[in-house]
C-alpha cells in the first residue's frame, strides 16, 4: 500500500501538466478561425494563425482564413504560401484561387499568376484576364546631357606636341517603344523598337599646320524579340534576340595633303549587330532570382556575358524589395564582374522609387535580358540611377527615370619622342527619360 501512494504522489506532477496542456490541444480553430474571418478580425487572426496552421495543415478552410487574413494584412507572400496549400486540397475553389491570384500579382509574379486562372470560374477567369493581362503598349524617350570637353585649346601651348585628336559626346537622344502581352496561358511576347541618335565631336590639331573641328552623327535602329515560356507556377524561360543596324556619318576632310594623311578619309559606314541568349527565372513567395547569358557579336568585336539577379521581399509585398545583380564579362580582363544593387520603395498610395548603383563599367552590356545594350557609351567608372513609378490608372502606369554616369574618354597624342600616346580624362552624363505602359 505505501508503495501504491508513493507512485501515486511520483506522477501527480504530470497528470498536472498533462491537465495544464490538454485545452490548448483542444483548442477548436475551426470555429475560432471562421468567427474572426466573418468578423473580419485580421489582427486576431494572424496571432493564431501559426498554431491554427501548425495544428491544422490539412485543413482547408483554416488555411484558407488565415489566408485571407494575410492577404488583407499586405503580407501577400505569407498569403501565397497558405493558399498554396489549401489548393492542393481543393484545386477547384474559386475564392481561393482568386486570392492566390492577386497574392502573386503584388508581389510582382503576373506570368505565374495568369496560370492559376485555369483553376477558376469561366467568368471570373475572363475577368481578370481581361483586366490584368490584356496587351500593353510602352514607350521611353529622353536627352542625354553632357559635360564633355577634352580642353584641346590648352594643347596649343605645348611646343612639343605634333598631333592632337579627340572625340566628345555633344548630345544624344534615346527613344524605344514596344508591346507585350500573351499569346496562350503559358506563352508571352515582348516585341520593340529603340533609336539612338548621337551628335559627336572630333577635333583635331596638328601643330604649324592645320586644326579642325567638326560635328558628326551616329544613328542606331535596335529590334527586339523575347518571348517567355512559363514551365510552372515557379519557372519561367526567357529566350531574347537584338539586331542593331548602326550608321557613322563622318564627312571630316581637307585639302591638305598633310592633314589628309593624319585625318584620313570621310566616313560613311554601316555596321551590323547582334546579342542572343536566354534568361531563366525562379520565382519563390519571398525571392525570385534569375541566370542568364547572352552572346554579343557588336561590330569586330565578339563576347559572352553571364548574368544573375536576386529579389527579396522581406515584408511579403513590394512595400519595400532589394535586387542584387552581378555580370561577368568574358573580354574583360581586369573587374570582369560588375555589380548593381538596386533597392525600391512604395513612397506614397500607387506611387513606388527605386534607387540603384552600378560601380564599374557598363560599356558593352546588356540589361534585363538584353532590352537594353549599352554599346555606345565610353567606358564608366560610376553609374547611379533612380526611377519613379506612378499607376495613374489600372491601365495606365507613369514613370520617369534619371541616370548620371562618370565616364572615362580618350584624347590621343603625338609627341617627336615618345610616339603616340593617350590621356584619359573624366566626364560626366546625365541621362533623363520618361515614358508609360498602357495595357489596351
Amino acid at each position: 500500500m505505501k508503495l501504491l501512494y508513493l507512485l501515486i504522489l511520483t506522477l501527480l506532477p504530470f497528470w498536472g501538466i498533462a491537465q495544464i496542456e490538454s485545452p490548448e490541444k483542444l483548442v477548436n480553430y475551426d470555429s475560432i478561425t471562421y468567427k474572426l474571418y466573418v468578423e473580419e478580425k485580421w489582427d486576431s487572426l494572424m496571432l493564431i494563425s501559426k498554431k491554427a496552421v501548425s495544428q491544422n495543415s490539412d485543413n482547408f478552410y483554416i488555411l484558407v482564413r488565415v489566408g485571407a487574413a494575410a492577404f488583407y494584412k499586405g503580407n501577400y507572400s505569407y498569403a501565397a504560401a497558405l493558399l498554396e496549400k489549401a489548393i492542393r486540397l481543393n484545386q477547384v475553389n474559386s475564392y481561393a484561387n482568386e486570392l492566390l491570384y492577386y497574392s502573386y500579382l503584388y508581389t510582382g509574379r503576373k506570368s505565374f499568376a495568369r496560370l492559376i486562372t485555369r483553376s477558376m470560374d469561366s467568368s471570373l477567369a475572363f475577368n481578370i484576364k481581361r483586366n490584368f493581362h490584356a496587351p500593353a503598349v510602352y514607350m521611353e524617350a529622353g536627352p542625354v546631357i553632357s559635360d564633355n570637353k577634352p580642353g584641346i585649346i590648352e594643347n596649343l601651348a605645348n611646343d612639343s606636341l605634333i598631333f592632337l585628336e579627340s572625340y566628345t559626346e555633344k548630345q544624344a537622344l534615346y527613344f524605344t517603344c514596344g508591346a507585350v502581352g500573351n499569346i496562350f496561358d503559358r506563352v508571352s511576347l515582348n516585341i520593340a523598337y529603340s533609336n539612338l541618335s548621337i551628335t559627336k565631336t572630333r577635333e583635331v590639331l596638328i601643330k604649324d599646320i592645320d586644326s579642325l573641328k567638326g560635328d558628326y552623327t551616329v544613328r542606331q535602329s535596335e529590334f527586339y524579340l523575347s518571348p517567355a515560356f512559363v514551365i510552372n507556377k515557379r519557372l519561367m524561360i526567357s529566350p531574347s534576340a537584338r539586331y542593331v543596324i548602326t550608321n557613322i556619318s563622318e564627312p571630316f576632310t581637307s585639302d591638305n595633303d598633310i592633314t589628309k594623311l593624319y585625318i584620313g578619309d570621310p566616313i560613311a559606314e554601316k555596321i551590323n549587330s547582334w546579342v542572343a541568349g536566354v534568361e531563366i527565372l525562379y520565382a519563390r513567395n519571398y525571392w525570385k532570382a534569375s541566370m542568364g547569358a547572352w552572346n554579343m557579336n557588336l561590330g569586330n568585336s565578339n563576347s559572352f556575358q553571364v548574368s544573375s539577379m536576386f529579389m527579396i521581399m522581406p515584408f511579403g509585398n513590394l512595400d519595400f524589395y532589394s535586387i542584387t545583380s552581378l555580370t561577368y564579362k568574358s573580354d574583360r580582363e581586369k573587374t570582369p564582374v560588375l555589380p548593381t544593387q538596386l533597392l525600391g520603395f512604395k513612397a506614397y498610395k500607387r506611387t513606388w522609387i527605386e534607387l540603384s548603383v552600378t560601380p564599374g563599367n557598363i560599356a558593352e552590356t546588356v540589361e534585363n535580358n538584353a532590352q537594353l545594350l549599352n554599346n555606345h557609351l565610353n567606358s564608366t567608372k560610376l553609374r547611379l540611377a533612380s526611377m519613379v513609378l506612378y499607376d495613374a490608372t489600372q491601365k495606365l502606369r507613369l514613370f520617369a527615370r534619371y541616370q548620371i554616369t562618370q565616364s572615362e574618354a580618350t584624347t590621343y597624342k603625338l609627341y617627336p619622342v615618345t610616339g603616340l600616346n593617350t590621356e584619359n580624362y573624366n566626364y560626366t552624363n546625365h541621362i533623363v527619360t520618361g515614358g508609360f505602359l498602357w495595357k489596351l
